[in-house]
């Protein structure tokens, strides 16, 4: 049976897959733009990820965190792992294609081997320096399944965990947003890890 969460990001890729955003944050719901997405990224990172981890990327969408580690250098083993079948595949396609020795890319712009999977974490077996979760509680995850989610990232990660989270700042949040997106309260979800 197909999640809500699954058709909303179904319908992210019908409205998107013949256009030029179809690789852009836009195509996974990211609205705010590129800019911000770096800014996430960096936020996650700066935990202390360094050269040489391996890096679960939980809700990997695109893979545009692998594309991020690319482009400020950071060679790192990356497995990234999506429910989404199509975000994966779409992954996996702008990997080859930017891998491609035909795109005349200067040969100092390393490019991190990238693992994509589709499954859930509770599917996956070994362990990883770093979890890193960005935005994939955002959209039809209930607080009971994020905190399960994150407990088990937790015990897949050597090294430490960093997620973000929408918060429920504004008790009109909810209404003012066309589609169901989850909200938090951090000091909550803090005491439950």
């Amino acid at each position: 049976m197909e999640s809500n969460r699954e058709k909303y990001y179904q319908e992210q890729h019908q409205e998107w897959k013949d256009t030029s955003y179809k690789n852009s944050p836009i195509a996974v719901g990211w609205l705010d733009g590129r800019e911000n997405q770096t800014k996430r990224f960096e936020t996650l990172l700066d935990i202390g990820v360094q050269e040489g981890d391996s890096i679960l990327d939980l809700g990997c969408g695109l893979g545009h965190l692998s594309e991020h580690l690319d482009k400020i250098g950071l060679n790192v083993n990356y497995t990234g792992i999506d429910t989404n079948k199509w975000a994966i595949e779409q992954a996996h396609e702008f990997k080859e294609n930017i891998n491609s020795p035909m795109l005349g890319v200067p040969k100092a712009y390393r490019f991190n081997e990238a693992t994509y999977i589709h499954g859930t974490i509770f599917e996956l077996c070994g362990t990883y320096d770093w979890g890193l979760a960005s935005g994939v509680f955002n959209v039809q995850f209930p607080k009971v399944e994020m905190l399960e989610t994150i407990n088990e990232l937790l015990l897949k990660s050597r090294k430490g965990v960093a997620f973000n989270l929408l918060s429920h700042a504004d008790s009109n949040f909810d209404r003012d947003i066309p589609m169901a997106y989850e909200t938090y309260i951090p000091n909550e979800i803090v005491s439950h890890l």
